[in-house]
């Protein structure tokens, strides 16, 4: 699906920020079949890589700078919800109990952005759109097509991005014993959110990705040839599609979906 507009309350880009750009870029224009082009970072230094299906930009990738090393060393992906105003965005973030990683600022003439983090611990950007709206395309085979919050108290972040975004809360169950909640705005869901289990081990609450196959079983086979780990899985869940979680080559956690229907 081609999009030209996102609303407020939406999740809207995805980045990676790792330690090997070339690799990565390797690695995911390869599983996902997306093109690449490079767009140079100025004084910053480096690349910052457009992924993109049939020209349409799809997700971000950027290798790490040093002042980036010296806080983190994990590769992540870093996930955006659009808003209205990033700098009010960011001060009723920490009204609700949250932090401002990083206050509002300019990226050019793309857009404005804040990093916060939620009342349980993890982190999100704010981007609020200029001539950047995001991703062009979503849902599709190569692209993004989902965003998950694990956290360790999921009433908490429910009341946190229920202030934030006006979002509402539908409890399911991902299985027998693991409960599902979607987040939904104006009545359409918009991101899920499961409660970290103490078997995973130490587990920080975090946003994480889905990214969109036509063959989730194939498209595992090549990521684990190129140096992907497998987390677990396939999972495979009634009327959503069969998933599988992973570790990028670089050690990025992500999750491909090969939907129902």
């Amino acid at each position: 699906m081609e999009i030209e507009k996102y609303e407020p309350g939406c999740f809207c880009w995805a980045e990676l920020a790792t330690t090997d750009g070339e690799g990565a870029k390797k690695f995911y224009t390869s599983i996902l079949g997306l093109t690449s082009v490079d767009m140079p970072m100025g004084d910053m230094g480096g690349a910052y890589v457009m992924l993109q299906k049939d020209g349409k930009s799809v997700c971000a990738l950027f290798q790490m700078p040093p002042d980036m090393l010296e806080f983190t060393s994990q590769p992540h992906w870093r996930t955006y919800i659009c808003v209205d105003n990033a700098d009010e965005g960011a001060a009723r973030a920490a009204e609700l109990g949250g932090n401002v990683m990083m206050g509002a600022m300019d990226v050019f003439d793309a857009g404005r952005t804040a990093m916060i983090q939620d009342s349980t611990g993890a982190v999100v950007g704010l981007w609020q759109p200029k001539e950047h709206i995001g991703a062009q395309v979503f849902g599709e085979a190569g692209t993004l097509g989902w965003f998950e919050l694990l956290t360790r108290d999921t009433d908490a972040a429910a009341e946190f991005y229920g202030g934030l975004l006006g979002w509402t809360s539908r409890r399911g169950s991902a299985n027998e014993e693991m409960e599902y909640i979607e987040f939904q705005k104006d009545g359409e869901s918009v991101a899920g959110m499961m409660q970290i289990q103490e078997e995973w081990g130490e587990v920080p609450p975090n946003w994480g990705v889905y990214f969109v196959v036509d063959d989730a079983d194939g498209t595992m086979e090549r990521a684990k040839e190129m140096g992907a780990n497998p987390i677990m899985g396939p999972i495979d869940v009634a009327g959503v599609g069969r998933i599988y979680p992973l570790m990028d080559p670089q050690g990025a956690y992500l999750s491909i979906i090969q939907m129902e229907g």
